[in-house]
């Protein structure tokens, strides 16, 4: 095989498995968040506060993706360091990846 497409390959399994556990981490931290809360008891508290829930889960989404990107970069930096590769990061990239967090926060809320 030409060397090109191995390291397409990888690259693409790289950029598919740190997403993948990114968004497993992101996906399950709103329904942990309220089940934990209702375990605890505090949920009803956090219901009776002035702002609405659905606004403070959306905060608490936000602070959990900035922690998991925290988490992930690390992680990247040793996957791409270990295999020799260089990711090619562009804008539609990030738009992909945007629209994903909206899609997650939707499949998290409903």
């Amino acid at each position: 095989m030409d060397p090109i497409v191995i390291e397409m390959e990888i690259t693409k399994l790289i950029v598919g498995y740190v997403s993948w556990f990114f968004f497993s981490l992101t996906l399950s931290f709103i329904s942990n968040s309220l089940y934990s809360e209702m375990l605890t008891g505090t949920f009803e508290q956090l219901c009776l506060t002035g702002t609405s829930v659905q606004s403070i889960m959306f905060v608490r989404f936000l602070v959990a993706a900035l922690q998991n990107i925290l988490t992930m970069v690390p992680f990247t930096i040793i996957l791409l360091l270990s295999t020799g590769i260089r990711l090619h990061l562009s804008i539609e990239m990030l738009w992909v990846f945007l629209i994903l967090m909206i899609g997650i926060l939707g499949l998290s809320f409903f």
